[in-house]
This record gives structure tokens, sequence and C-alpha cells, in this order.
């Protein structure tokens, strides 16, 4: 059987079907319903003129008052419905209607509204002949179809993305992206925001376009919240909508941990103070002049290390000159910063640093304490030993002429131990004591 043929009994079997049904067209299983280019075919006010040769198969087309799935726009009591996605469609698509049939809308402005299977769209190209009772398209091209009705345009439906969200002070926002759902052409847009005191980012409080992106910074401690108001306008009206941004402030160090001085067995605390969300402190310590650093953990001597400030008790001279930082980090926003050190000087008692003398041996009830170093002068390294009675250990101390503690160290009495590989050459002071007994020699570094 040629094709014509076919199409002819295909065309009488729509005929029939609309008659006993609210079907008007219909192409089975197995069978085709092709339409030549430029051929119209008119199935109960709905006429399809294609451009190139188009073809249906297993699909229904009927015809109902109600949209199966609602277009946000008003639309005419007639919506034509197609029982799976038709192929895209090239050509002319003529709709005509009854006065009835216009709940309420006005002839002049009808356009074409189409159901592609996902959404409808306005057919913005489209016009329409009241006298006629028609609404047309006649350059269609590639256009999907589910459901087709007539509609007026309307006001704006403004689609905002996203609608709020977070970020980290001097950071990029997700571009805030606006359009009108209804109708995309003729539509315009404009925007406005609060907060711009403590949120910089866009240099105006307000601006046009359909989209708003740009690094927004927060210039205060606290996070801080800057709401958009965005318009879409055309000749139907307006919508608005808002958008929250929270901008967290970032992080950083306010007040720096400052240096401290105290005597030997006294308590002290350093400090810092930083600005940001999710903070947490991690003290360190370097007993090699920057050298290195370790972590400090919490014990006899140092608690807070994971703090604010740390607090350091009963501070020894072995301590003088050790260096003290905090590393700061939030688990929200920036990465870890690092404070500037502080120095730690501990002083010997003011009785040991006012009875200094440039050599000096203490003899109390026949017992001799005297400190003692040799080779001195020395180009390397000092012997040292202390004669004294008993077992208790002897806090050594090479300070320079001035009183200022260079070096110290413990030994045992009448043991020697080696110091000064890494002094300068100058000449120091070196002091023994134990209990109440004092002893002191100068040495000299060459």
């Amino acid at each position: 059987m040629n094709k014509l043929k076919i199409c002819f009994l295909l065309f009488a079997a729509w005929l029939y079907s609309a008659v006993l049904q609210a079907q008007i067209l219909s192409a089975g299983v197995g069978t085709e319903f092709s339409i030549g280019a430029g051929t119209t075919v008119s199935a109960d006010g709905l006429e399809l003129t294609p451009s190139a040769l188009y073809s249906l198969s297993n699909i229904t087309l009927s015809k109902s008052n109600v949209a199966s799935t609602s277009p946000s726009l008003s639309y005419i009591n007639s919506v034509y419905q197609f029982s799976a996605t038709a192929p895209s469609f090239s050509g002319a698509l003529k709709m005509y209607y009854n006065n009835i049939e216009l709940n309420g809308l006005t002839p002049s402005g009808l356009k074409l509204l189409v159901h592609n299977g996902t959404t409808w769209s306005l057919n913005n190209n489209s016009s329409s002949i009241s006298a006629d009772n028609v609404v047309f398209n006649n350059a269609l091209i590639g256009v999907s179809l589910k459901e087709i009705t007539a509609g007026n345009a309307a006001a704006p439906l403004l689609s905002v993305t996203p609608l709020s969200q977070t970020i980290c002070s001097g950071s990029s926002i997700t571009p805030i992206v606006f359009s009108d759902i209804n109708n995309k052409v003729g539509t315009t847009y404009s925007w406005t925001r609060d907060n711009a005191l403590n949120v910089n980012g866009i240099s105006a409080s307000s601006g046009s376009g359909q989209s708003i992106s740009g690094i927004f910074t927060n210039n205060t401690s606290t996070a801080q919240v800057t709401t958009f108001t965005i318009k879409a306008t055309n000749s139907n009206g307006s919508s608005t909508k808002t958008v929250s941004l929270t901008v967290n402030p970032s992080l950083a160090i306010r007040i720096q941990p400052a240096p401290v001085a105290i005597n030997n067995g006294g308590n002290t605390s350093l400090g810092v103070n930083a600005t940001g969300l999710g903070i947490t402190y991690q003290w360190q310590v370097s007993t090699n002049s920057g050298g290195r650093w370790s972590n400090i953990v919490n014990n006899s001597i140092y608690a807070g290390a994971t703090t604010m400030n740390l607090n350091i008790t009963k501070a020894t001279l072995l301590m003088n000159g050790y260096l003290y930082r905090c590393i700061v980090s939030s688990s929200i926003c920036g990465r870890p910063v690092t404070s500037s050190s502080a120095k730690l000087t501990v002083n010997a008692s003011t009785s040991v640093l006012t009875t200094i003398n440039p050599s000096k041996t203490q003899v109390e009830g026949g017992i001799v304490f005297k400190v003692n170093a040799s080779p001195n002068p020395s180009p390397l390294a000092f012997n040292v030993y202390v004669t004294a009675p008993g077992n208790e250990l002897i806090d050594v101390l090479i300070t320079d002429t001035r009183g200022r503690i260079i070096k110290s160290a413990k030994v045992k009495p009448n043991e020697s131990i080696m110091l000064g590989y890494d002094l300068a050459a100058s000449t120091y002071i070196l002091i023994a004591t134990q209990g109440s007994y004092v002893s002191t020699t100068k040495i000299v570094k060459l």
C-alpha cells in the first residue's frame, strides 16, 4: 500500500475518532502518520504546516479545556495535548478559538503557549488576529510539542538563584542570576542592597543587569548580612525577590603576644587576641632563638596551651631567652595565622645580681664554696666545676658584665661541665649558687 493511501486512511481514522472520543489524532504502534512539507493538516482548530516531512507514530492528540501541567500565565480554555512529546516541529502552527474559550483574556494580546515536555514557554514571536480568532507562528524552528494553548503576556515571574549563600571575607560569591520565567523578552532588571558600610564588594548600592558577582569583604569582626532586593519589570507589571548574602569575618590576630621578664621561680602569662569563627589556638616554644618550634602541652609549668592565654608557672633560669608564639586556626574561614614571637626573660633573684663580684669565693664555717673555669681565657669552651659541700645541684649562670643572663645550666658538686662553645668573644661573669652559697668569677672568651 502506498504512503499516500496510508496517510488517507490514518486521516480518516483521525476524523472518525474525533467524533467518538476526546482524541483528535491517533497514530498507533506500527503505523505512521506523515505530513508532507508545505502540507497543512487541520484537527479541531489546530493547524500544522511543516516545512519538512513530519512523521508521528505511537501517539495521540486530544483537546481539553484544562492544561495537564498548568503554565504560570493565564491561558484560554482550549488546550491541545499529545500523549507523549512529539518530535521537534518546524514550520507554521495555527490555533483557532471561540470567544467563549477566551477565559476573560484580551484577544489582541494572545500568544502561543507551548509545553515542550519539560516547561511552558510563551512564544513571543507569535501573532494573533482578533477578527479571525486565531493565534499563529509561521516560522517555528525545532520546537518539541507536548501541549499547546494560547495566553496573554503577564507580569514577570522572577526566578533567582541562589536565594542565599554564605562566604568567607575576601571570597567570590556564587553569581546571583535572575530571569523572567514568563517573558524572556522585554523584561528589565534592577537591584539594590543594604549594609554597604560593613560589607564591601560592589561599590554601588544599586545596579542593573541579570546577574550579580564579585569578591565581598567583611569590614568587621562579626558575621555580616547584606540583602539584595531584585526587581523585574515589564509593561504588565513587576515582581521582586530578596537574596541574603552572609559574609563571615576573616581570621586575623588583633593583639600580638608581648615579651615578659620575671625572676627565677616566678609566674607569668602571654596572650593573643584574634577574630574569626570557629577559632582554635596552639602555643609553641622555641629554645634555640627561633630555629625550631615545638607545640606546648599542658604540664606543671604550662597551662592554657590551646587557649588565648598561655600561663607559665615557676619559670626557671633555663627558660631564659625562650621564644613563644601562637598559631591561630579557624574551622570555618581562613588559613592558620601565626602570631609574632615573644621573648621570656628569667632573671636571677635581685640579691644574687647585686652581689656579683669579678671573683668571689664563699667560706662559711670552714666550708668552701667556689666556682672555677679552665682554661680561662679560652678560645673554645670552659671546663666549669664547683667546689661545694653536699649533693644538692648547683645553678650556674653566665652573664655579661652588665648582669644580663646569657646562659644557664645545672651541675653537680665537684663535677665538671663544658660551657661556652656558643659564646662570642668577650668578658663574662660566671655565677654559681647553691642555697645560700654564692660564688662568682670572671671568664674571658677569646
